[in-house]
C-alpha cells in the first residue's frame, strides 16, 4: 500500500511531539501548571495529526467499505483513548509533585517576623505529616480563576486524617460562596492527596499508608476575606458541612491576629496588633 509523503511527515511530527511531551512529563517539577499544559498540548497535537493521518489513509485505501470503516473506528478509538490516558498520567505526576513539595520553612518562635495566615496554614499541626496541592475554582460572574490551597493532615498514631483549605484574599462577600463550594471539594481532596498518591508513615512495623487512614470529618477553612464571615454565615456553613458529616472550623483574620499578638508578646516588641472582630 502506498502512503504519501504528507502521511509520513505527519507521522514523524506526531511521534516527535509525543516523545517531547513524554520527556517533559517525566522531568516535570510542576511548580506551575505551565509544564503540564505544555505536555497536554503536545499530546493533543500529536493525537490531532494521527487522527488526520487515519482519515487520510481511509480515503486512499483500496479496502472494501466495511473493513475500512471498522479499521478506521478502531484506530480512532486507540488514538483518542491513548491520548486521554497519557494526559491523565501526566496530570497524576503534576499533582504528585506539587503534593510532595515541602511547605515554605518558617519557625514562628525564632523567625524575625510575625506569622501570616498562610504561614499558619503551612505550620499548624506540626506533629502530623502533611500533603498539599493547589486547586482552582471558576467565578461564575466573570470566569476568573480563584486559586485555593488544600492540605491533608495525616495522624498515623491515631490512624486518622483530616483536611484544610486556604482561601487567599477573595473579593468582598465572596468568601461565603467559596466556603459553600468547598463543601463539595472534600472527597476529591481526600482522593487526590491521600489515595491517588499515597504517603507512608508511623512507627516502623506499625506504619501504614495514608489510604488506610480514616477520615475523621474534621476540616479547617483558612480565609483572608474582608469583611470576615458573620456569625450567621458561619452558622449556615456549619449546617451545610454538618449535613455532609464534616466538623468545620474557621480560621480567619481574627485567628491570625491572635497568633500575631502571641508572637509579639513572646518577642516583646512591637506593640501587639489589635484583635480583629
Amino acid at each position: 500500500m502506498h502512503f504519501s509523503v504528507e502521511f509520513w511527515v505527519g507521522a514523524a511530527i506526531a511521534l516527535c511531539l509525543g516523545i517531547l511531551g513524554l520527556a517533559v512529563a517525566i522531568g516535570m517539577d510542576a511548580k506551575t501548571v505551565n509544564e503540564f499544559r505544555f505536555v497536554a498540548c503536545c499530546f493533543l497535537a500529536s493525537a490531532g495529526i494521527l487522527i488526520y493521518g487515519v482519515l487520510l489513509w481511509q480515503s486512499n485505501t483500496a479496502l472494501a467499505a466495511l473493513p475500512r470503516i471498522f479499521l478506521m473506528v478502531l484506530l480512532l478509538v486507540v488514538v483518542i483513548t491513548s491520548t486521554g490516558e497519557a494526559i491523565r498520567w501526566a496530570y497524576s505526576r503534576h499533582v504528585r509533585t506539587v503534593a510532595t513539595e515541602p511547605a515554605p520553612p518558617i519557625n514562628t518562635e525564632t523567625d524575625e517576623r510575625a506569622p501570616t495566615l498562610l504561614d499558619l496554614f503551612n505550620t499548624d499541626f506540626p506533629d502530623f505529616m502533611k500533603v498539599s496541592s493547589d486547586m482552582t475554582l471558576t467565578r461564575e460572574a466573570d470566569g476568573a480563576l480563584i486559586h485555593i490551597k488544600r492540605q491533608a493532615y495525616l495522624d498515623f498514631e491515631a490512624k486518622t486524617k483530616f483536611v484544610g483549605f486556604y482561601i487567599s484574599e477573595p473579593s468582598p462577600d465572596e468568601t461565603f460562596k467559596i466556603c459553600q463550594t468547598l463543601a463539595d471539594a472534600v472527597p476529591r481532596a481526600i482522593v487526590d492527596l491521600t489515595i491517588a498518591h499515597k504517603a507512608w508513615g508511623g512507627r516502623e512495623e506499625q506504619g501504614d499508608s495514608s489510604e488506610n487512614l480514616i477520615f475523621s470529618g474534621r476540616m479547617f477553612l483558612y480565609y483572608e476575606g474582608r469583611p470576615p464571615l458573620s456569625i450567621t454565615q458561619k452558622a449556615d456553613l456549619t449546617n451545610i458541612y454538618k449535613a455532609k458529616g464534616y466538623d468545620v472550623q474557621f480560621r480567619g483574620l481574627s485567628y491570625e491576629g491572635d497568633k500575631t499578638a502571641d508572637w509579639y508578646n513572646k518577642h516583646g516588641f512591637p506593640k501587639p496588633l489589635p484583635k480583629l472582630q
